[in-house]
């Protein structure tokens, strides 16, 4: 009897591809992230993140039990990502306005080689009565408390005039970035959002205090003490 010949490697079934369970976790971060994007934080799902990596709903469960665990480490992801660039930004460069028109830059650069990140970031912040809205505003007190540093440290070498309202300047510098993101997503020129830009730096490193001999005026917030909460981007 003549035994029969071995299947061919082309006849044998695939082998499946497994992979480390924490590459296979920031495979799917990064496809969350496409997918947040895409269809939105309200919208986006575990099925959609696993037709969009090519892995099954369950892999996708396996990693994010829940959906609250899902969308919480997208946005933590979102987070780590901007905060990261704030932090090296501001912290390669000695002169205040050259660190704060650095950062300016780089959120705008990223804006065209991480669009996806921009665009959760952009979602993010107009959740007002979601549950990740607390999250959001966590985020936006430690970029505000990053920016008054750095012009606090300006005007304490007397690079930046005493005067500087820190807390106001620090606002507008941090609310104009969705009038960056905006522009970028509109196809504005470069050389338009850069010549915003620096108007925009210019500009609030020469907002000056209240005149504190007005009746109606509140105390300097130039001072140590933590600042009110804040309730919006604005």
């Amino acid at each position: 009897m003549t035994r029969p010949r071995p299947a061919s490697k082309s006849a044998l079934p695939a082998k499946r591809q497994w992979m480390r369970t924490a590459d296979r976790r920031a495979q799917l971060l990064d496809s969350a992230i496409r997918v947040f994007a895409r269809d939105g934080i309200g919208r986006a799902s575990h099925a959609g993140i696993a037709a969009d990596t090519g892995v099954s709903v369950a892999t996708v469960f396996v990693h994010f039990p829940t959906r609250d665990a899902l969308v919480r480490d997208v946005l933590a992801t979102v987070d780590t990502f901007m905060s990261a660039m704030i932090r090296d930004t501001l912290g390669a460069h000695d002169d205040p306005r050259e660190a704060l028109l650095a950062l300016a830059r780089a959120f705008a650069d990223s804006i065209d080689t991480y669009p996806d990140y921009a665009r959760v970031w952009l979602d993010w912040s107009t959740a007002v009565h979601d549950e990740n809205w607390s999250g959001w505003l966590d985020f936006q007190r430690r970029a505000l408390r990053r920016i008054r540093q750095t012009i606090r440290e300006g005007v304490r070498a007397g690079v930046i005039p005493s005067t500087i309202d820190i807390d106001a300047a620090a606002r507008i510098f941090n609310g104009a970035a969705h009038i960056v993101a905006l522009m970028k997503f509109g196809a504005a020129r470069r050389t338009e959002v850069d010549r915003m830009l620096i108007s925009l730096v210019d500009g609030a490193l020469r907002i000056p205090l209240p005149d504190t001999s007005s009746p109606s005026a509140g105390p300097s917030s130039n001072a140590d003490a933590q600042p009110p909460p804040l309730s919006t981007n604005l």
